[in-house]
């Protein structure tokens, strides 16, 4: 682990979190989501919602109490889009019970610190049918089950065509229809903008 790149993301999520506003919704994950383009996908499927990407590269679910600390509690979100376990496959395997706990320790974490906080639980990808990330994925959805947290299963690649969507959206709006039904996107569809959407 680069603790040097750890500690610098931090430092500059800290200086983003000096002008983002509190009540949005945050991505918490791990390894290529830190890639996730969060403005352009809200702004072409007209989320309109305030969304913010804290994710590590490096983010383990053991050091993910700390990091939610010093990056996300600052935000005071409304909602929380857990996407953590990429980095922690080995760990998963070797260690099961205590990714366990540690994931139920974050969530029962923030819910002392932010009691009105949604929190989502994403799967991880699995498109090589993996058997040690199917059973992390398992394993992620008793937590979220026993946590009562939202869950949204992307292990299994879906068919989903992003463009399709955007279009329906749009001609849905041209004709005066409105295709959101609550102030907040479900995690479904969360999950389909943010973590399908290439």
């Amino acid at each position: 682990r680069n603790l040097t790149m750890f500690n610098m993301e931090i430092e500059k999520y800290k200086k983003l979190n000096s002008i983002a506003e509190s009540f949005g919704t945050v991505i918490l994950g791990s390894g290529e989501d830190i890639l996730i383009p969060i403005s352009e996908l809200a702004n072409s499927f007209n989320i309109g919602s305030k969304f913010y990407n804290r994710s590590s590269q490096n983010l383990i679910i053991t050091e993910a109490i700390h990091y939610y600390d010093s990056i996300v509690k600052p935000l005071n979100p409304e909602r929380i889009i857990l996407h953590i376990g990429s980095a922690d496959i080995d760990f998963f395997r070797d260690n099961t019970p205590q990714f366990d706990r540690a994931y139920q320790s974050l969530i029962e974490h923030i819910r002392e610190d932010n009691a009105k906080c949604n929190i989502g639980i994403i799967s991880l990808c699995n498109p090589n049918d993996n058997d040690i990330i199917s059973e992390l994925n398992n394993h992620l959805r008793i937590i979220a089950q026993s946590q009562r947290c939202e869950f949204e299963d992307i292990g299994t690649p879906r068919v989903w065509n992003p463009i399709e969507t955007k279009s329906t959206i749009s001609f849905a709006s041209s004709m005066g229809l409105s295709l959101k039904t609550s102030n907040q996107k479900s995690l479904y569809d969360l999950a389909k903008i943010f973590f399908a959407y290439n």
